[in-house]
């Protein structure tokens, strides 16, 4: 029998795994594999919202966004007792009800994972009926690209193609590749518009990185104290000795920025930056531009890598040489490699947050600041006034007791995922619903889309970009400077500014960052 043991052993282990190569299902050993679409009840239309397995915290904000849409449209329901479902290959649902209408809008998560591609669960919708209205998705740019690519390969619907309804990615170009491969990897260096790949059913629900340069820029040359502009004091100086001529004309801008190579939004938003400061209408006199390429950003929490410590070392050296003024470092990035780098320029050179300003955009983050700031970025040992951008309102936080919804927003998380989930959720029920009660709801893409030409006021442009020139959010780091010694003033104040088409930027609210105590309840001026 012993001389059995081995033997038996290696067939019951390598039988299993031999059936499920064979394509043999085997309960309990390969679940995921059979994941299927969901049906739809006659008359009902479904939204399938597209995330990773791990995305339960994003689809628990969604669904937070949704719940407060109730309270912004009159006579709207929201079912999520499926919402929430414990097994990992289950398909969970919110359903959305009008008063007096007879059919509902089902938005339901599709879990992606390396069985269950974008293009796997395209596939299986395409072969069901009805197919779905519109798909959500693209928390990134890769991503969006991914998803874009997968709709525009499966042609056949049992119905007509869903919308793409893209959630965050800002992009304006993507790597495709000659064919459109879905593989980045073999994409050698060509790319197209993101829009462009499933064109004319693609709408975005961002603002792109254009329209965030644009504004981000917009925002910093119309305030004074932040400006590329002659150093004030050093202007006095030089009006006494005798070059106040040269004081008064208008100085040339310097601006700087740092592209990582292996994040393709900091390459793509850099060139927005370049195009819209050479533009005509960009700021005079034009900008002299000096750039660094970084191969990676993988280094340590605080201290760079070797290439990140040589674009410091030059950038300073380049500073230097400028005239007393202020400048402007462009950094679009994700937080660890702006907090090294700025960390780096701080340290060699104390007093630095006078003569620059950095801009990241969306890349890091409101909640690096908000939450998490006193590690993920200490202000007093990175004194920059610092620019970044928000597609919702980040601090809308909840102040009485009654709470829309049910799911009470308060500091220090930031609201602009929640309060971003409802503007996108909102425009999808006008749509789909139709604005007068006697509309039925949508039975295809196509209807969705003409719906959603006819908004108004209106909401995406003829490419599917969402409108730009208001409603952008723009969040200013400002910190305290050593020699600012004013009683009670914190270590930095977050400021948060909406642009309005008619007044222009507009303060939403202030508040103060410390070391110790990061944003609390109730703390700052709304």
């Amino acid at each position: 029998m012993k001389r059995l043991r081995w033997p038996l052993l290696i067939v019951a282990i390598c039988s299993p795994l031999a059936l499920i190569v064979y394509g043999v299902r085997i309960p309990g050993l390969a679940p995921t594999e059979y994941a299927s679409p969901r049906s739809v009840p006659e008359g009902d239309q479904e939204v399938a919202w597209f995330n990773t397995t791990t995305s339960g915290s994003s689809w628990e904000r969604f669904i937070a966004g949704i719940r407060r849409t109730a309270g912004a449209v009159p006579g709207l329901t929201v079912d999520d007792s499926a919402a929430f479902l414990d097994q990992t290959a289950t398909v969970p649902e919110v359903v959305l009800r009008l008063a007096d209408r007879p059919h509902a809008l089902r938005i339901r998560w599709y879990k992606l994972s390396g069985e269950h591609s974008p293009a796997y669960w395209c596939r299986l919708l395409a072969q069901r009926s009805p197919a779905p209205l519109a798909i959500f998705g693209g928390g990134s740019s890769d991503r969006a690209r991914d998803m874009a690519l997968a709709l525009a390969h499966q042609l056949d619907w049992l119905g007509q193609r869903p919308l793409f309804f893209i959630t965050n990615a800002s992009a304006e170009k993507v790597h495709t590749g000659v064919e459109e491969s879905d593989n980045p990897d073999e994409a050698g260096g060509q790319t197209t518009d993101l829009l462009r790949i499933y064109e004319g059913r693609t709408y975005r629900f961002c603002f792109n990185n254009k329209q965030m340069a644009e504004a981000m820029l917009d925002f910093l040359w119309q305030s004074p104290n932040l400006r590329p502009r002659l150093l004030a004091e050093d202007a006095l100086l030089a009006a006494g000795s005798g070059l106040l001529a040269a004081t008064q004309a208008p100085i040339k801008p310097t601006v700087f920025y740092v592209d990582w190579d292996d994040d393709p939004y900091s390459a793509d938003l850099i060139s927005q930056f370049r195009e819209i400061l050479y533009s005509p209408t960009g700021p005079k006199p034009t900008p002299t531009l000096s750039g660094w390429q970084v191969p990676f950003s993988v280094g340590g929490y605080y201290n760079p890598n070797r290439r990140e410590e040589e674009v410091a070392d030059a950038m300073l050296k380049e500073l230097h040489k400028l005239p007393p003024q202020r400048s402007l470092l462009v950094m679009p990035t994700v937080a660890a490699p702006a907090r090294r780098m700025l960390r780096t320029l701080c340290g060699a050179s104390p007093g630095l947050g006078r003569k620059i300003v950095a801009i990241n955009g969306d890349g890091m983050g409101v909640n690096t600041i908000l939450r998490d700031g006193e590690f993920a970025w200490p202000v007093r040992s990175l004194p920059v006034p610092m620019i970044l951008f928000s597609h919702s309102n980040p601090i809308g936080w909840d102040d009485g007791p009654t709470v829309e919804g049910g799911f009470r927003l308060d500091p220090p998380n930031s609201t602009e995922d929640v309060l971003h989930a409802s503007e996108m959720v909102r425009t999808l029920i006008r749509a789909a619903f139709g604005e007068a009660a006697t509309e039925p709801i949508v039975a295809s893409g196509d209807e969705l889309a003409a719906r959603l030409r006819k908004l108004q006021p209106a909401v995406f442009d003829d490419t599917g970009n969402r409108f730009g020139g208001r409603g952008e959010y723009v969040c200013l780091v400002r910190p305290k400077f050593e020699d600012e010694d004013e009683a009670g003033l914190p270590e930095a104040a977050f400021e948060v500014w909406r642009r309005s088409q008619r007044r222009g930027w507009q303060l939403v609210g202030t508040r103060p960052l410390n070391r110790t105590s990061r944003v609390e309840t109730g703390s700052g001026t709304p």
